[in-house]
């Protein structure tokens, strides 16, 4: 194996890795407390998190995603690094741990839409 192909294997291993440690870390919360908290986001996301259109605008569904996009998104809004007033306002008031909660509900739904 070349060196260069060898760096390219080590960097898919390395990502992997930090993949399983996201997993792990996002697999820490608990779907019945985030089910109490569900209610913050059915105003927009619809009571099972189906998505709705609202207006002009489409709110997409939350239910069914993948733990950890919806904790990696759910904080992305509370820092700011995504934008949207109402999104980052209502996660700039949640813990990291409220959201780990969330997205551990939305992620157990058994109806996807």
């Amino acid at each position: 194996m070349r060196r260069s192909g060898l760096m390219e294997a080590l960097a898919a291993i390395a990502s992997a890795i930090a993949l399983l440690a996201d997993v792990t870390a996002a697999s820490a919360g608990d779907a019945r407390i985030g089910r109490a908290s569900a209610p913050l986001c059915a105003g927009c996301h619809g009571q099972q998190g189906e998505g709705r259109v609202l207006g002009p605008d489409v709110v997409p569904s939350i239910s069914c995603q993948h733990e950890i996009y919806l904790v990696r998104s759910m904080r992305s809004y509370k820092t700011g690094e995504r934008k949207d007033k109402v999104m980052n306002e209502i996660f700039s008031r949640l813990s990291d741990e409220d959201i780990d909660n969330l997205a551990a509900y939305y992620a157990e739904l058994k109806r996807c839409f």
